[in-house]
């Protein structure tokens, strides 16, 4: 039995993951989310599923998740750093320190803040696995051409503490790697491309053509956990193929 923790599963992608892999009934998956998930709490019907509530933008709620957390397992096997929130649809001399705020605290002080309540769990297993959700929007040498500067920016800060905390673990035989999901049909995904493409309609569904199901890129997800070893510990890769993304 595996044990798994994914943070971030209301919907999207970690919905998809939690679906994924609960479908497994001898595995076991801690799923969190900030407000209650129709969706996900359908998945309790397998048994196997349990629903934990996390803001990781709240500093109360992180503690009472870690209190819960270690209430409900024993030990976590392989864990998912998943929730974000993609919003920034700005250059940066137009960003709002409230954009700025709002896009630091959930995507990179969140899981960096989250990861201390469950490192503790992950040390009972020999497998010892974490993955963090980026994106190459983070990636300071390929800058992408859209102004999504907060949540790039973001990012950007997520990568450099997840490396850091890789190389902080390397002696304790962790894998702890970055993963670039791709462009994936996600509601926030779809709300930006919608405000990016300033009504152009061809721009707005060549956009949205591009991209893959959250049940694809879930798919996709497994099999990178599968692959990713002790050696790609502090990589930061693409899912479909883990070639290599440049911090």
């Amino acid at each position: 039995m595996v044990t798994y923790l994914v943070i971030g599963a209301s919907q999207g992608i970690g919905l998809a993951l939690a679906d994924a892999l609960s479908k497994n009934r001898e595995d076991k998956v801690i799923a969190t989310q900030r407000k209650e998930s129709t969706e996900l709490r359908k998945l309790t019907e397998r048994k196997n599923v349990v629903i934990l509530n996390l803001d990781v933008a709240d500093q109360k709620s992180i503690a009472e998740f870690g209190e819960k957390l270690k209430a409900t397992v024993d030990s976590i096997d392989i864990a998912i750093f998943n929730s974000a929130v993609a919003k920034a649809t700005t250059p940066l001399l137009e960003t709002t320190a409230e954009s700025w705020t709002e896009h630091f605290v959930t995507n990179s002080l969140g899981p960096v803040l989250v990861y201390p309540q469950v490192h503790p769990l992950l040390l009972k297993s020999d497998i010892r696995k974490v993955f963090f959700m980026s994106s190459t929007a983070g990636s300071i040498q390929e800058q992408v051409p859209y102004p999504v500067d907060a949540y790039g920016a973001s990012k950007a800060h997520l990568n450099y503490s997840v490396r850091k905390l890789s190389q902080e673990l390397a002696g304790e035989h962790f894998t702890i790697v970055l993963l670039h999901p791709g462009t994936v049909s996600t509601n926030a995904f779809n709300a930006v491309v919608s405000i990016l493409a300033g009504g152009d309609t061809e721009l707005e569904e060549g956009a949205r053509n591009m991209a893959i199901t959250p049940e694809t890129c879930a798919q996709q997800i497994l099999a990178a956990i599968k692959a990713l070893e002790e050696k790609d510990n502090g990589r930061f890769v693409q899912i479909s193929d883990l070639e290599n993304v440049s911090f």
